[in-house]
């Protein structure tokens, strides 16, 4: 319960700040992933796998963003490597594929509706906290 409460607030704060500001505060997400390790430490009794799996999620975007050069934003791979701490595996994959496909409607609408190029910058992080509201629901 803690460990929700606290990648819901993490993820409720820095979408808001990609939404407003377009970038996202660094020390949010290292004081988020510090926390998470603690937490993971306490309570998940050496499920170290599951952690680096999902932390791996979160540093293949960070490649991803540096091999495009920015075209995926770095702070966007930060948040997952730090989701992938909380969430493990496999439900950060659910939540990225989740994500993905959320920001793919929107991207289409863009591209279709609102006559956007297709180089065309929007926040990732509300897709994120969108996608993880709905992993809660269910």
């Amino acid at each position: 319960m803690v460990e929700s409460c606290m990648v819901l607030g993490m993820l409720g704060i820095e979408a808001f700040e990609d939404i407003k500001k377009h970038k996202i505060a660094v020390w949010l997400i290292c004081t988020f992933g510090i926390c998470g390790a603690i937490c993971h430490m306490l309570h998940q009794k050496g499920e170290y796998q599951s952690l680096l799996g999902g932390m791996a999620i979160g540093l293949v975007m960070i490649l991803i963003s540096v091999a495009t050069q920015g075209k995926v934003g770095l702070g966007d791979g930060m948040v997952l490597f730090v989701t992938g701490i909380f969430l493990g595996f496999q439900k950060n994959l659910v939540l990225f594929a989740l994500s993905q496909a959320l920001a793919s409607v929107y991207a289409l609408f863009l591209l279709v509706i609102r006559k956007k190029d297709r180089n065309h910058e929007f926040a990732y992080l509300p897709f994120l906290l969108i996608s993880y509201v709905g992993m809660l629901a269910v």
